[in-house]
């Protein structure tokens, strides 16, 4: 139902999906956001009204990107919390950005399994120690990304808190694995990456974790008639663990860095060697 706003306005509600997207499948979650959807229908655009400048512009996707854009670049990148010693950690829409800057390539599992194979690449798995036990891609390191909260501080505790788990769930920064189980960023990542690739970061390594994310802003569709378009819920590709690892390998220094595209579950699809205690 449109309501006008002086002669060449109006503006209608609208709801957009996305998904707030945690390290592990299991844990995406889904929230309705309510967007102001604005529509011009002839005439100067700076001619909005009162009513539309004051309660409707800054509510438009756009206009609230634009705003979470300045946040991040206002902090070098960073997102801060309560913590921020504890907690300061690169924000996504920065990691897409850099990374795709960066041109990184992602690679079909048939491609990492001969490179790991016959050139020597390390396969590194992120995911958490306990997945990487019951099954992983033959042959592959481990250095999870994420660990089980420690220590029984004030500011561990209140990481493990109901309310404070949904906050850090929500910003990226921790993940669920169970109602009385919560994971944190694992500080000792870099320095197991390190062991896995015996202190030479200029070996290739491979990262995977279980789903891939992707850093696409768009859709491909294959058939007779082959189709690309943009997808909206994509702006800044999908977050994976795998791709954030990438991120904080790069930064570390790792030179020749890939992704395992579509991830663990792609390699289990397609048939290729696993080990551990559940192959």
């Amino acid at each position: 139902m449109a309501t006008h706003m002086g002669a060449s306005t109006f503006f209608s509600p609208c709801f957009l999906t996305l998904q707030l997207q945690s390290p592990r499948p299991s844990s995406v979650k889904t929230t309705r956001i309510f967007i102001v959807r604005s529509e011009q229908k002839s005439g100067n655009k700076n001619k909005q009204g009162w009513f539309y400048n004051t309660f409707v512009a800054n509510q438009t996707m756009d206009a609230k990107l634009d705003k979470f854009k300045g946040d991040v670049a206002a902090k070098n990148g960073f997102v801060g919390s309560w913590f921020d010693d504890s907690f300061k950690y690169t924000a996504w829409i920065e990691v897409h950005r850099k990374l795709t800057e960066r041109n990184l390539k992602s690679i079909e599992c048939k491609e990492a399994q001969s490179r790991a194979k016959f050139n020597g690449a390390i396969l590194l798995d992120v995911r958490e120690s306990q997945d990487f036990e019951k099954v992983h891609a033959e042959g592959a390191c481990n250095a999870p990304l994420f660990r089980l909260i420690q220590g029984d501080s004030l500011k561990s505790n209140m990481r493990f808190s109901p309310f404070k788990r949904e906050v850090l769930l929500k910003f990226g920064y921790l993940k669920l694995k169970n109602t009385s189980t919560s994971f944190e960023r694992n500080p000792e990542f870099i320095n197991q990456a390190m062991d896995a690739v015996g202190g030479d970061k200029r070996k290739v390594v491979v990262v995977m974790c279980q789903i891939g994310g992707t850093l696409l802003t768009y859709v491909e569709r294959g058939g007779a008639k082959y189709k690309k378009f943009a997808d909206p819920e994509r702006k800044f590709g999908r977050q994976s663990r795998s791709l954030k690892a990438i991120y904080e390998l790069q930064e570390a220094g790792f030179k020749n860095v890939l992704h395992l595209k579509d991830g663990l579950n792609q390699w289990i699809h397609e048939g290729f060697p696993i080990d551990g205690l559940n192959e």
